[in-house]
């Protein structure tokens, strides 16, 4: 039985969230921002990790 849990979270202001590429074909950046997100997710499960919920920021590095 679980006896302790912990939860850690960064607080940033974000540009979207992964709802926004997922429902509108039309939003920039769309098809990199999902193909960005499929590796990510796919790391966290090879991982060990189940993602939950998501949210992006655009970045110099990034080329936005």
């Amino acid at each position: 039985m679980l006896q302790q849990s912990y939860y850690l979270s960064e607080a940033f202001d974000y540009d979207f969230t992964i709802r926004e590429p997922l429902l509108d074909a039309d939003f920039p950046d769309r098809e990199a921002i999902l193909r960005a997100f499929a590796r990510f997710s796919l790391k966290l499960h090879n991982d060990g990790f189940s993602p939950g919920l998501f949210a992006g920021k655009y970045s110099a590095e990034a080329g936005r």
